[in-house]
């Protein structure tokens, strides 16, 4: 049942699910630290804050304002993210993925194929899923459309821009309000409604009401992991795990680069001054009242007159504690050099590498670096194994998330003339480069595995050259189909042609020599192969080709 006015006017006094929207967001914050480029201290305000002071907890002083100094954003764990995501990207390359929309009706078909409303599916989802893995998947009609032949579409919305959603599980999704500016927008499993509300979010006016016949809300989460089963609403990232093991490396790589500037430059110490400008603390501003460091930009202000008092030029100048007048230091200059610390140098870059590819062997399985320098076939296949099972956990989320999108807007547009979908993203993926898979096919073929297993390597070497380029791609699949012996080189098949014990087809043999010079006929005489028979099955077009080949053979 949709929910009524009474409820709806409930609903704005004590929404639904506040505090798992306000934990999701926060959970989404915290990973876009590490993911989002774009990301400034003043979008990741929280999160900057607690990782600045986890850093003061762990760093003395002087080191912790050098730490303030060299953390900037883009933060450098963006990179190592952006290598994983490269990574599970692949999801998207499925090479035996499965996409069908069955109607009762041709026509309703043809539509659909011209309508397509999810031409850029993938991109979106994905996009979606690395920083706002909360997203909820919306599909909406257009206001003032001919109902005739609705056209939906769909869009995503992040968790935080909800005022309430309804969800007696964490799971689906029940209802949603959400507002723009004055306009309070509520989709429930009957229908989609508008109103105009005040500054005290009270209802003013009816704007629309359209009814919907899918007897489900048309929204629904993205992403169907969660964090654990007491936080079902808080959905579960490839990187949530790894997010303690981001900020270790995050804090570990701005060290690494104050060593290295180290390394490059003289580091000055002097005898301190005391800097008597307000609210400076150790040559930052801070907020008195607050108590936190004043952030503008991507980083922390700096005391205007300590930055006067640092040197020209190259190098850094760090201050310490003026001896008193009878202490032994007292009578030592009052500026010296620090010396380049060599082996922590080695040590924190090697430290940090490790690290690096430690979080990327967790999260994708395996480095595509590993699985295209391993040096034998048992490596690459361990490797292949390892990051192929981690997509395969991946999937099923847009699966799930892809094929309800299809059937609500096909319900939405054809009604009963839609009666279902199969969407797969496949079992094997194209994460593996052609070279490698040369070498695994030549490694496979002389242990002697099977034929069936050669076609799979073959098949995937051949998406792997051609997958940008789909007339090329269809070409090469045909080829396969069309050439006798594709697993033996024509040395090979005349050595068993003229051995005694030969089980082969002397016309085989022949189309199997020539194949080349054949198929150039065949396509200046006839069509491409990628045009012959385009309207017949695949077996009977490889038979029709066949045909025409073997006439050759026999002039």
């Amino acid at each position: 049942m949709g929910l009524d006015l009474n409820q709806i006017k409930e609903l704005l006094k004590n929404p639904e699910n506040t505090g798992n929207i306000s934990k999701a967001a926060k959970h989404e914050k915290r990973l876009r630290f590490h993911i989002d480029t774009s990301m400034s201290s003043q979008d990741a305000k929280s999160v900057y804050n607690d990782f600045i002071k986890y850093a003061e907890t762990a760093l003395t002083e002087g080191n912790y304002y050098k730490f303030l100094y060299m953390l900037r954003f883009p933060v450098y764990t963006n990179e190592v993210c952006d290598q994983i995501f490269h990574t599970l990207q692949k999801v998207n390359e499925g090479i035996d993925s499965i996409d069908t929309v069955n109607f009762t009706s041709e026509d309703a078909k043809e539509d659909y194929n011209e309508f397509d409303p999810l031409k850029n599916w993938n991109i979106e989802s994905f996009e979606k899923m690395q920083g706002y893995i909360n997203s909820v998947l919306i599909a909406d009609l257009p206001q003032n459309q001919d109902l005739s032949k609705p056209e939906p579409y769909y869009y995503f919305k992040n968790i935080d821009s909800f005022y309430s959603i309804g969800s007696e599980d964490n799971v689906t999704i029940d209802n949603v309000l959400f507002i723009n500016e004055d306009i309070l927008f509520v989709f429930d499993d009957e229908y989609y409604r508008t109103f105009r509300i005040d500054d005290k979010r009270e209802i003013i006016e009816v704007l629309s009401e359209s009814k919907h016949e899918l007897t489900y809300c048309p929204a629904r989460f993205l992403w169907t992991d969660y964090i654990n089963s007491e936080d079902k609403f808080v959905k579960k990232s490839p990187l949530s795990t790894k997010l303690t093991d981001l900020d270790d490396l995050l804090f570990d790589m701005v060290n690494k680069r104050s060593l290295d500037l180290h390394a490059a430059y003289p580091i000055y110490w002097v005898s301190e001054v005391k800097c008597d400008y307000k609210g400076c603390d150790g040559g930052f501003l801070k907020d008195t009242l607050k108590n936190e460091y004043i952030i503008q930009g991507d980083s922390v202000v700096k005391c205007p007159l300590c930055t006067k008092k640092r040197m020209a030029g190259a190098g850094t100048v760090i201050t310490k504690p003026t001896p008193r007048p009878d202490e032994k230091e007292s009578n030592t200059a009052p500026i010296g050099i620090l010396p380049v610390d060599a082996p922590s140098l080695q040590y924190t870059a090697k430290s940090n590498a490790e690290k690096k590819l430690t979080i990327i062997k967790d999260v994708t399985g395996s480095s595509n670096e590993l699985i295209n320098q391993a040096v034998n076939e048992k490596q690459v296949i361990a490797s292949l194994e390892s990051q192929t099972a981690v997509l395969n956990s991946l999937k099923h989320n847009f699966e799930s998330s892809k094929s309800w999108l299809i059937s609500t807007i096909c319900n939405l547009r054809y009604g009963n003339l839609y009666v279902g979908n199969t969407v797969s993203y496949g079992t094997k993926f194209d994460n593996i480069s052609a070279q490698v898979l040369a070498q695994m096919y030549n490694e496979a073929k002389g242990s002697g595995l099977s034929d069936i297993e050669l076609d799979a390597i073959q098949e995937q070497r051949i998406y792997s050259i051609y997958k940008n380029n789909p007339e090329k791609l269809n070409r090469a699949k045909l080829l396969l189909h069309l050439e006798p012996y594709r697993h033996l080189s024509k040395k090979e098949v005349l050595e068993q042609e003229i051995s005694e014990f030969s089980l082969f087809s002397r016309e085989n043999v022949a189309i199997k020599l020539n194949f080349s010079n054949f198929i150039s006929r065949f396509e200046r005489e006839q069509l491409p192969i990628t045009q012959f028979g385009s309207e017949l099955e695949l077996s009977k077009r490889i038979d029709s080709i066949l045909k025409i080949i073997k006439s050759y053979v026999e002039q």
